[in-house]
């Protein structure tokens, strides 16, 4: 008897449910451009939701967000379309669940860009940044990343945190070595010269300077094997190979840089002379590599 009673009044409010949704819908046919349409769709949104029509909720969030001009309810509803997107995507299954789960990143994305001060839009950016990733759309989660940490003010620790690591890992996984300037104290400027994807071959223009003076080099990508990744830099004067190697440590990963530089011709007798200045190059690069680790 109790799960029949119960049974009863989870039907009539359903029924209430239906026809509040109804008379919302008919209201909002009738007077699409009235001052109140945008608070009304938002009624129309939260009995959807209540009623567990999760999917029909987040097209009227979103609707409530987006469509309307600005009013008392509109961030709030466009935070709660990510609730709804979030429901409705524990129910399916397969080709329909990823297709949901990129739209709600998608609306993850809208929200952040359209309430940029709302309270959530720091948190739900970031997320959106670890989603991306984990689809392997590293370019879309670095640039997503890359606007977290570049916020004003900036975010809290543990968001910028996450924004560091997805920016980090999503650059390595492009292959995106271009940015040698924030880890080489040496380098003035590094650009790709080879169109296309980074694989071993691809090659580089790097300006670097080495006791004020500047210097040009060619850098191709030689090895690019899991964690060890080795660049050679040519020019007529010298050879420089840098090779850095990445493994598994008990605390996140162990990084070892070697860095090893060869005169050419009538510049092997300066080679005493650089020694040093090469050595303490080495030594600030290997300073800064750390610190940007540890920055993240």
């Amino acid at each position: 008897m109790p799960q029949l009673c119960l049974l009863r009044r989870w039907r009539i409010r359903r029924s209430r449910y239906a026809a509040a949704a109804r008379w919302y819908k008919t209201y909002l046919q009738s007077f699409p451009d009235g001052a109140d349409a945008g608070e009304t769709n938002f009624l129309l949104a939260e009995v959807l939701f209540e009623s567990g029509n999760y999917h029909d909720a987040a097209v009227e969030y979103e609707r409530t967000a987006y469509a309307y001009p600005f009013h008392s309810h509109a961030g709030e509803a466009g935070y709660a379309a990510l609730l709804a997107y979030a429901k409705e995507e524990e129910r399916l299954e397969g080709a329909p669940k990823a297709q949901w789960h990129r739209a709600a990143i998608e609306s993850e994305l809208r929200f952040a860009g359209a309430y940029p001060t709302h309270e959530k839009a720091a948190s739900v950016q970031t997320d959106a940044a670890e989603k991306l990733y984990a689809l392997s759309d590293y370019a879309r989660s670095r640039d997503v990343a890359q606007a977290v940490v570049a916020r004003t003010p900036p975010v809290e620790p543990k968001l910028q945190r996450t924004a560091w690591t997805v920016l980090a890992h999503s650059q390595f996984d492009l292959k995106d070595f271009a940015n040698a300037e924030q880890w080489d104290p040496g380098t003035k400027s590094c650009t790709q010269v080879t169109a296309g994807p980074v694989v071993v071959g691809t090659t580089w223009h790097n300006v670097s300077e080495v006791k004020g003076r500047e210097t040009e080099l060619s850098y191709r990508l030689a090895t690019l094997d899991g964690g060890h990744i080795v660049f050679i830099g040519e020019n007529k004067t010298a050879t420089s190979t840098d090779d850095i190697t990445v493994t598994p440590s008990d605390h996140g990963s162990t990084i070892t840089y070697h860095a090893q530089i060869e005169f050419h011709g009538i510049a092997k007798l300066a080679t005493p002379f650089l020694q040093s200045e090469f050595e303490g190059l080495g030594d600030k690069t290997a300073a800064q590599i750390t610190e940007q680790i540890e920055a993240l």
